[in-house]
């Protein structure tokens, strides 16, 4: 191999390690891109989880009202139809038969 020759392989391929340096750089600027999007969804579906969990707990605390509520006022309506039977009876056991 002559200087010239070398000297020419030494320029080719100093021009491809060039080339192939910046496309490693791209690929790592990329990475380092998909890496901090990747944190930055971890921590958005962590809010989302958290809030998902705080909408279940307040689901089930409005269950236990409405269940609570429904329950007193299927007492007051079973406490007032039972007033109104008792009421009812009274008036016809003094209708004269």
């Amino acid at each position: 191999m002559t200087k010239s020759e070398y000297r020419e392989l030494v320029e080719f391929l100093g021009v491809r390690f060039a080339r192939i340096d910046e496309r490693f750089e791209t690929l790592e600027t990329r990475l380092t891109r998909v890496e901090v999007l990747e944190e930055e969804n971890r921590g958005l579906i962590r809010t989302v989880a958290e809030g998902v969990t705080t909408v279940d707990r307040k689901i089930e605390e409005l269950r236990g009202e409405m269940h609570a509520g429904f329950r007193e006022q299927r007492e007051l309506l079973e406490a007032s139809h039972g007033e109104l039977d008792r009421r009812l009876r009274r008036v016809e056991a003094r209708k004269p038969s």
